[in-house]
């Protein structure tokens, strides 16, 4: 019986589909952000927060999701949020709100490029769209910290 339960948990601490126990605010605002964007088709949940920003990230596989499908599906959402599109910025789709910003990088299968390419704040994927919620705390290195609205 210890041995299940042991084997169990090992199972539950390895998969990354788990939902995180803790978030701060910064983060679980982003969590609920994507999960009125993406559908729930998001997976490996990474979150990060330190003195310097704060960090959500995902993967999206490339079969799943279409980027002209987002701008056309989810312009009322994006709106209501406060999400607007800025710029692409190599295979990277950027989204402001304010100062936070949302990086839609897309997958090298897709692109057909043979090196991957580093987004703004994230690198791209081989077979997978890359998300990317960020906020930053005492940094300017970051394509948002130039959008006026």
């Amino acid at each position: 019986m210890k041995k299940s339960i042991l084997m169990s948990s090992l199972l539950l601490v390895g998969n990354d589909n788990v939902q995180k126990s803790y978030l701060d605010q910064v983060n679980q605002k982003f969590v609920d952000e994507a999960n009125i964007l993406f559908n729930g088709k998001m997976r490996d949940l990474r979150s990060y927060s330190s003195y310097t920003a704060n960090r959500v990230s995902y993967k999206i596989a490339s079969k799943d999701f279409n980027i002209d499908v987002f701008f056309e599906d989810k312009r009322k959402a994006l709106d209501k949020i406060g999400w607007k599109y800025y710029l692409k910025y190599n295979q990277s789709y950027i989204f402001c709100d304010s100062k936070r910003q949302m990086e839609i990088i897309k997958p090298r299968v897709l692109v057909g490029n043979k090196d991957l390419v580093e987004g703004s704040n994230a690198m791209q994927l081989n077979n997978d769209w890359h998300i990317i919620f960020y906020k930053p705390n005492n940094t300017t290195s970051y394509k948002c910290y130039n959008y006026k609205e």
